[in-house]
């Protein structure tokens, strides 16, 4: 049993949680209720918000499944991958763009489960 990979995985359901817990409330709702008149701009954000919460619980499922069975590695090599690129995506657009990072903090919840599935592969 891979102790790390269970931080990981609770750390993703975590996020998971606190993206659609306070992502809904205040990103989501607010965006499909703003007369955007752009319906690919308006229905493509909408779809991408999804699609993160998609990746998130993938990833709890990715690193809890070898930490708990023992089987599938690979899974958790590959939801540590993507934790990665998506917490340095985060930190390359705030520092392209000029925004603030307590803008766009999404960061810090991916590196925490980057991190600890960083520590269960060594």
């Amino acid at each position: 049993m891979n102790l790390w990979w269970i931080a990981a995985g609770l750390a993703a359901a975590f996020t998971a949680a606190v993206h659609v817990v306070f992502g809904g409330r205040d990103i989501d709702r607010p965006l499909m209720a703003a007369a955007i008149e752009d319906r690919q701009i308006k229905y493509g954000a909408h779809l991408c918000w999804h699609l993160v919460t998609i990746e998130l619980v993938a990833l709890a499922a990715f690193y809890l499944w070898p930490a708990v069975t023992g089987r599938g590695p690979e899974l958790a090599v590959a939801a540590t991958l993507i934790a990665v690129a998506s917490a340095a995506w985060n930190i390359v657009m705030v520092i392209r763009h000029r925004l603030g990072f307590g803008e766009f903090p999404q960061w810090t919840l991916f590196s925490v489960v980057a991190g600890l599935g960083l520590a269960g592969l060594v």
